[in-house]
């Protein structure tokens, strides 16, 4: 695979101007294989031109149902192309008004589930929602599939509908407003999602999607089985979700991965708090069945074992799933290497998973494909929960087809690899039980089984090494149970039934899973705890451009001075810095797994005002994502790939890093920047383009949306700052206007080894635009990185 060109990247480098989104995403998972493929890196040509100064603004009301003007136009350009004459105007599709539906039922959260619809109301229901009206001339057939981009939509509500599901059940009952969706063409069995184009007269990257991507903001998956849209979803089963961003009060980002993010959300009416997910949308075929195939999923499993799906939408070029939130978070937070699950919370855990497997594959004939502990919810009412279903298959006669899901938990016959002797295209549910049998080793020993120091390795390890096995203080019975599931031969792993009767999961009294998901959170954070304070403790945040900024700079009445805003000027001048190489640091999801990173560092010349050299690396993460504990995530690949760099190029070392994070700007005062500073030994400076509230009494960090608004209204020059102090009122970071095209700062804070006087001029130094050019830089580096992996 060719590495991409710094001399393009460099002088592709413009920068968009972005607000922070509030957003809901990915769920954010990490697997546990300490393992990274070859690393590539390039170097440029002697001259580079330098970043182009271009800045695109632009935003769109969340309520507003259409899809940005970009590429709503391109894509009416490119239907409209191959549909019709030149002078033909594409004819506005003919909507037909429909009365309101059913009044709100009960009292509390009214349930957003609405149960399958008769038969003849359905069929009406459906045909009211379609996507354009057929006719019987070909050139209006081809301009209804496209409906301007402002044009209005006659909002319609689906006739009311017995309540069903476990939101009924729990008294969870949610009718919120219903705009129309478009009404589906011809709709498939369940699974089997349509997503090439219906006609397939139109062969260009937009029209290939037309049948799915309405410009009027909706979206139909799988040829009506779902459609989505502003106000929520509707399914061809009959089944409606109801609900829309100005229902819910974004809170807290629980978690980030390929494909956005996860985060924290109140519903405003009723106060019940859920999980947003965000997934940004994107023409690819592979990913769009992924989205539909979740949706489908989400909807018809309806299971105390599965995680309980509230409803969908789509805004702004993202889709939205809200879910259950799961307070405890994934499995994989509630274990570490120095204490596992013990054997009856195992079994417990053991038994709740192969209920919800084995309902999946008998009531919806689907295979999971990704079962592992990242994909497997608890919350503190001691309930176990499958989720993230986006790489799941639809059996066809006891055969799942394709081979996706994470590499480190599949099993022997789903790997490309001729002694596997089975097709690795064509497996069974028999696939599920290795992973699920994987998944146990792994909470029982506290960490991944097998350990390599590349993919490769482990994959041969997989296929042709014993499998791994249970700690010796596990019982013969616990042990028999995972030696059944992790049979090399897929024939001979038993069934999902002749599981839960073994012995293993034939408990007669259930464990006080409570109190162990309670003590489990405290010792995890307890160790992450002590490990960040060790490396606060090594932090340097000085050096010859000064020191911290204590109460005693401010004057007479500190206090005051750390409790208001006040707007500070750089007071040296930044070409005095002696420095040049600055390593630019990006950590990018793959768009492939929820585990996968590539860790790109860009060693930019700060004298000559060039690109030099690109070097990436490429990981599996090995720590789940907490709140607040980034670093303890992403560290371990970044210091790993920096070293590899230095190995490599020793004469690109960098003198600095610019890490794409926070430093001392954190709740411990050890963010990644710091983290990396500290056990590299190396120079270090984070900046963050959003700001994260300290938990700290002073009145000018509480919130992130107060904190913008103050530093929007008072920095007005390029250069000017606003310090942000801890509770012991020193500056532990600065809020700084780093570019005259920025109207929103950057969040700059000392690494390791600087001040923040010295991070702030670096920063100020390398900035043409908002966010420093080395980061701009290996971003850009990374995302191409990722493309071309993903094609190979």
């Amino acid at each position: 695979m060719s590495s991409p060109d710094p001399q393009q990247l460099e002088s592709s480098s413009e920068e968009e101007e972005e607000e922070p989104v509030a957003s809901a995403s990915a769920s954010a998972s990490a697997s546990h294989s300490r393992s990274s493929s070859p690393s590539t890196s390039s170097t440029p040509a002697p001259h580079a031109s330098k970043p182009s100064s271009h800045a695109s603004h632009g935003s769109i009301s969340p309520t507003t149902p259409r899809l940005p003007s970009s590429l709503a136009a391109k894509m009416a350009a490119m239907v409209n192309r191959g549909a019709g004459s030149p002078g033909q105007q594409p004819q506005q599709p003919q909507q037909s008004q429909q009365s309101k539906g059913g009044q709100p039922v009960g009292t509390g959260l009214k349930s957003m589930r609405q149960a399958p619809l008769p038969p003849h109301q359905l069929r009406q229901k459906m045909e009211s929602l379609a996507v354009g009206e057929k006719s019987s001339s070909s050139s209006n057939k081809a301009n209804n599939n496209l409906s301007p981009p402002n044009q209005s939509q006659s909002p319609s509500q689906p006739p009311s509908s017995p309540q069903g599901g476990l939101a009924a059940r729990r008294g969870l009952n949610l009718n919120l407003n219903n705009n129309a969706a478009p009404s589906p063409k011809k709709r498939g069995p369940p699974g089997k999602l349509n997503l090439s184009n219906a006609d397939g007269k139109h062969d260009t990257p937009f029209s290939n999607f037309s049948n799915i991507v309405d410009p009027s903001g909706k979206l139909n998956f799988g040829e009506g089985k779902a459609i989505l849209h502003a106000s929520g979803v509707n399914f061809s089963t009959g089944h409606s979700f109801n609900i829309k961003i100005d229902d819910l009060e974004l809170q807290d980002e629980l978690g980030r991965g390929a494909y956005g993010s996860v985060r924290k959300a109140k519903h405003r009416s009723t106060g019940v708090v859920m999980a947003i997910k965000e997934i940004r949308l994107e023409l690819d075929k592979t990913k769009l069945s992924g989205i539909a195939m979740e949706l489908d999923i989400l909807h018809r499993a309806v299971k105390p074992q599965i995680v309980e799906f509230y409803g969908a939408f789509f805004v702004e070029g993202c889709i939205f799933y809200c879910m259950e939130f799961m307070d405890a978070g994934s499995l994989d937070k509630l274990y570490s290497p120095t204490f596992g699950v013990p054997e009856k919370i195992l079994a417990f855990v053991t038994r709740n998973l192969i209920i919800g497997l084995q309902f999946l594959k008998d009531e919806l004939q689907i295979i999971h494909r990704d079962v592992k502990p990242t994909n497997v919810l608890v919350n503190r009412r001691g309930k176990v929960k499958i989720c993230d279903f986006g790489v799941s298959g639809q059996l066809e006669k006891s055969l799942a087809k394709t081979n996706i899901g994470c590499q480190s938990y599949m099993a022997p016959e789903r790997i490309q690899s001729p002694d596997s002797g089975v097709h690795a295209s064509f497996y069974t549910v028999s696939s599920d039980v290795w992973s699920l049998g994987l998944t146990m080793v792994e909470c029982a020993r506290g960490e991944y089984p097998y350990s390599f120091s590349n993919v490769l390795a482990q994959l041969q390890e997989i296929v042709k090494g014993p499998p791994p096995s249970l700690p010796s203080n596990y019982s013969d019975t616990a042990k028999d149970f995972i030696h059944s599931t992790l049979r090399k031969d897929p024939n001979a792993r038993p069934q999902y039934q002749e599981l839960l009767d073994h012995p293993f999961l034939t408990y007669d009294e259930e464990p006080d899973v409570l109190k162990w998901i309670e003590d489990a959170l405290r010792a995890k954070h307890g160790e992450w705890q002590r490990y960040q304070r060790s490396i606060r403790l090594r932090a340097v945040f000085s050096d010859e451009y000064g020191g911290e900024m204590s109460s005693a700079e401010a004057g007479t009445d500190a206090e005051a001075h750390f409790s208001e805003p006040i707007v500070h000027h750089l007071t040296r001048d930044a070409e005095e810095l002696n420095v040049d190489y600055i390593g630019g640091v990006d950590i990018s999801p793959a768009s492939t797994s929820h585990d996968v990173c590539v860790v790109t560092i860009a060693v930019y010349s700060l004298r000559q005002r060039r690109l030099l050299h690109v070097y990436h690396e490429r990981h599996e993460i090995s720590a789940p994502y907490v709140p607040s504990y980034l670093a303890m995530r992403e560290s371990g690949p970044v210091c790993s790939t920096y070293r590899s760099l230095v190995a490599a190029c020793p004469h690109y070392t960098p003198a600095v890093l610019l890490i794409d994070g926070n430093g001392r700007l954190h709740d411990r005062e050890a963010g990644l920047a710091t983290q990396v500073g500290v056990e590299l030994g190396v120079r270090s400076v984070g900046v963050s383009k959003n700001y994260y509230p300290l938990q700290c009494s002073s009145r000018l960090a509480r919130t992130a949306k107060e904190f913008k608004h103050v530093a929007h209204t008072l920095l007005k020059n390029r250069g000017e700052y606003i310090g942000i102090p801890n509770n012991e009122h020193v500056y532990v970071g600065a809020a700084l206007l780093s570019s005259k095209r920025a109207s929103n700062p950057i969040f700059v804070s000392a690494g390791h080894l600087c001040s923040l006087n010295f991070a702030l001029l670096l920063t100020y130094r390398l900035c043409t635009h908002r966010i420093p050019i080395p980061i701009i830089l290996a971003d850009r580096a990374g995302r191409q990185y990722m493309q071309d992996f993903a094609k190979q």
